[in-house]
């Protein structure tokens, strides 16, 4: 059912020539984690400065009520009637998941771009760009892409999905949505690998400049996260990785070379243009943003 403040919302969302959505599917019991809420609003603030809204599609009322206080830029679209009837099994009956994370996460993964695809469908003119809620902007990143033109059906950094993908108008998205319901694949990330590769969609590979161009690499993932630069770090700095990486002294350790200044996020001093906290890596953000200024 649609109710009088989500139609505005859904009428405002549809004014804006590019959208960035984020998706939490959860119960009316649990919240977001700190982190996440941290992540969420730096992102928002960093896509205020372009005049891009982070639309948050969310489901349960905790994390509702937590995100309604959030931040003022974020537009949030409670989305629980969409996953009733047809959308929860819609890949039930073609899916087998071939990895050990739990089935109702990886049909989740697709369930996302399902109910983004019927959410946006009156924004027939706007681009849409899908941010993991683990996915970590700058405005160093958002320089270098929202000054290029877009003018391929579908954007990642590769080939397949990656936690920041383009889609050039709803209809990519549900072009999308259409191809991994018919032929679902282990993860998401590559379903749209085999969907760039087996049909005519135009597709094309970010690039970022020279000093940020080493963060990618030729496959469907991001190779920076916190974990791909951790080895080097250490040696640099003489400390010893245990064995159990969520160890506490440790990740607290890792957490103390970031640094955060207008919007740009530096590691061991090195500006980055994003950091990805996958993982045993979510602990050192926990680490981080304990003491990060929410106010921003």
């Amino acid at each position: 059912m649609i109710t009088n403040s989500l139609a505005y919302t859904l009428h405002t969302v549809s004014s804006f020539e590019k959208i960035y959505f984020s998706v939490w599917f959860t119960d009316d019991a649990s919240d977001l984690p700190m982190y996440i809420k941290t992540i969420l609003k730096w992102n928002a603030r960093c896509l205020s400065k372009f005049n891009i809204p982070l639309v948050i599609l969310y489901t349960g009322k905790k994390v509702g009520d937590t995100l309604n206080r959030l931040d003022k830029n974020l537009l949030n679209i409670d989305v629980s009637s969409y996953m009733d009837g047809e959308l929860s099994v819609s890949l039930t009956g073609t899916y087998t998941n071939e990895r050990t994370t739990p089935d109702a996460f990886e049909i989740m993964c697709y369930q996302r771009f399902i109910v983004a695809a019927r959410i946006f469908e009156k924004a027939t003119e706007a681009q849409f760009t899908h941010l993991d809620c683990d996915f970590m902007i700058t405005t160093d990143l958002l320089n270098e892409v929202e000054s290029s033109s877009m003018v391929s059906d579908v954007r990642s950094f590769g080939t397949g999905c990656t936690p920041c993908s383009w889609f050039n108008g709803v209809r990519q998205l549900e072009n999308f949505c259409d191809y991994f319901s018919r032929h679902p694949q282990k993860c998401d990330m590559i379903a749209l690998q085999k969907y760039v590769a087996e049909t005519n969609v135009q597709f094309e590979k970010i690039s970022l400049s020279n000093s940020f161009h080493k963060y990618l690499k030729n496959n469907a993932f991001l190779s920076f996260s916190v974990r791909a630069k951790i080895g080097k770090v250490c040696k640099l700095h003489n400390i010893d990785i245990p064995e159990n990486k969520t160890n506490k002294r440790f990740l607290k350790q890792m957490s103390e070379f970031f640094e955060f200044d207008e919007f740009s996020i530096l590691f061991d001093q090195e500006k980055v243009p994003f950091v990805h906290f996958q993982g045993w890596s979510r602990g050192v953000a926990k680490y981080i943003f304990k003491h990060f200024p929410l106010t921003l």
